[in-house]
């Protein structure tokens, strides 16, 4: 909330994309695709924040493979 501005409720359950800097999101979709198909990506991009400022963020991508239910994408930015 500090950095983005947008408290906790505001943002579960939407799509990141809501808030990624429209110039980013085909970079940041990019990242998302080499994660699952190599296990992990980085990029830098940047997310719109509440108050109409840009935050620029580094994200790291980590596939963490569970072949019995789903595979999950961890973050770290």
């Amino acid at each position: 909330a500090v950095i983005t501005g947008y408290l906790p409720h505001e943002i579960i359950s939407q799509s990141i994309f809501n808030f990624v800097y429209h110039e980013d999101r085909l970079v940041k979709l990019h990242a998302l695709w080499k994660c699952v198909t190599t296990g992990a990506s980085k990029l830098q991009w940047r997310l719109n924040a509440r108050d109409g400022s840009l935050v620029f963020l580094h994200t790291e991508y980590k596939l963490i493979a569970n072949h019995q239910n789903h595979d999950t994408i961890v973050a770290r930015n």
